[in-house]
């Protein structure tokens, strides 16, 4: 059997009678449907405000920032490099 619901707190709001009597123990296994499945789609500004809430996305944009900067520096080093081995060949 599978039905849809909500989450409120600890209780699951079903969107249909389970048909089971009150007090019935049950067994249950969590699924967060994918998009599209009773869902609207965010639009690109409540998309991007999940996006910067959320903590995961801040660790990849730091190790982006961190990336990029050794890539600069990286390039700095290469040029300067490339700059003594011209001079020393000109030698």
């Amino acid at each position: 059997m599978k039905l849809h619901g909500i989450v409120k707190g600890l209780t699951i709001e079903l969107e249909g009678d389970p048909d089971l009597p009150d007090g019935q123990r049950v067994l249950v296994e969590l699924e967060i449907p994918k998009a599209g499945i009773n869902a609207k789609p965010l639009s690109d500004r409540e998309l991007e405000n999940r996006i910067a809430k959320d903590l995961a996305f801040e660790d990849i944009r730091q190790a982006r920032a961190l990336r990029e900067r050794v890539a600069a520096r990286l390039e700095g080093n290469l040029a300067s490099s490339v700059g003594l081995v011209r001079e020393d060949r000109s030698r």
